[in-house]
């Protein structure tokens, strides 16, 4: 009631627990004329005394052959017919087969004059029987075999196919393998974000400087000495001390001097190149600190670009490791439902050629 697909090793060696209904029909396979027939051919009944004698034809049995308008059979068919009934009858009327209750035994017993030839017919039957059900396995397992040495050359040129995809689909990649594939694109794009946090500071302070500076653009340069930026410039720093030093000149010798004077002429000269000096650093630092946030900015805008690229990337690496692992996950599955088919199809050969169990 619950058969399997193919039998195993197992299923030649090991008892079930199996339904009546599956005992009754072997009784009935055991009581069948096919197997009867296979044990009178096998030991040869009809010419045993006792199986068939011609001494029970009737009067009634003459030719009629010779006035019928239709054809019957020869007269040696019609006897061989009549003969092999006789013996089948005969060896119904001598065999029992009764099962024994509350067990998976039969008993099979063959009535004959001659003991040796009842136990040979007795033993012929029961093993004509096993014989029966291995047959049936055999043909079940060799359908088996069949269907699946079919199944398993188709199996075989998908797995080719599949195989064969995988591997071009690696070499025009230029991929080797799934693991480590986003490795690279993925350390980039933790540096480049590394990188931008750091541009992104550096250009915030920048910005501070650069918005002071230039937040009036039309200013005097001598608005620039209260910025701190450039104030915090070394050079703006010893520039100032000397100007200072030059106006203190300049306001001790107008004390003593008139301005057309030599010593008072000098001292106005080198107080306007000190200051002159000055303004132009004042420029050069604010003309730093310009650049110094251009350059910033277009870091930034740079890095945002490259990191955008490297995403990108990375989704493109991304869409080629899901595609090669989908061909070789495509492949493992052919594989081993190949090797599965295989490997069954090897013990279903193997059990295949098992006639009878020890």
């Amino acid at each position: 009631s619950q058969q399997s697909n193919v039998i195993s090793i197992e299923q030649v060696y090991e008892f079930e627990n199996l339904s009546l209904q599956y005992y009754e029909t072997q009784f009935e396979i055991l009581d069948s004329r096919p197997l009867v027939e296979d044990v009178v051919n096998t030991l040869d009944l009809a010419s045993r005394p006792g199986f068939a004698s011609d001494d029970d034809k009737s009067w009634f049995d003459f030719d009629l052959q010779s006035w019928l308008p239709i054809a019957l059979p020869e007269e040696s068919e019609r006897d061989s017919g009549n003969a092999l009934e006789k013996v089948i009858k005969t060896y119904y009327s001598s065999l029992t087969i009764e099962p024994i209750p509350n067990t998976q035994l039969v008993e099979l017993q063959f009535e004959s004059e001659d003991p040796d030839l009842a136990a040979s017919v007795a033993n012929s039957h029961a093993r004509a029987y096993i014989q029966s059900v291995l047959g049936a396995q055999a043909g079940v397992t060799d359908s088996a075999a069949n269907w699946m040495l079919e199944r398993l050359a188709g199996l075989e040129e998908k797995l080719q196919e599949s195989e064969q995809r995988l591997q071009e689909y690696r070499e025009r990649e230029q991929l080797i393998d799934a693991e480590g594939l986003k490795s690279l694109p993925a350390r980039e794009i933790n540096e480049l974000t590394s990188r931008l946090v750091e541009v992104r500071g550096e250009l915030s302070q920048a910005r501070i400087a650069y918005t002071q500076v230039y937040q009036g653009r039309s200013a005097p340069v001598e608005d620039l000495a209260g910025i701190s930026a450039i104030l915090d410039d070394p050079v703006v720093q010893e520039l100032q001390a000397a100007e200072a030093q030059a106006q203190r000149r300049v306001a001790e010798l107008a004390k003593r001097y008139g301005p057309v004077h030599p010593e008072m002429i000098a001292s106005q000269s080198e107080l306007s190149k000190a200051t002159e000096s000055l303004n132009y650093q004042r420029r050069s630092v604010a003309q730093a600190i310009k650049n110094k946030y251009e350059a910033a900015r277009a870091g930034e805008i740079e890095l945002v670009s490259a990191l955008g690229r490297a995403k990108q990337q990375y989704q493109q690496v991304g869409r080629k490791e899901s595609e090669l692992l989908a061909l070789q996950r495509e492949a493992e599955t052919n594989r081993k439902l190949y090797e599965l088919f295989y490997n069954r199809l090897s013990e279903t050969t193997a059990t295949g050629g098992l006639e009878s169990p020890p």
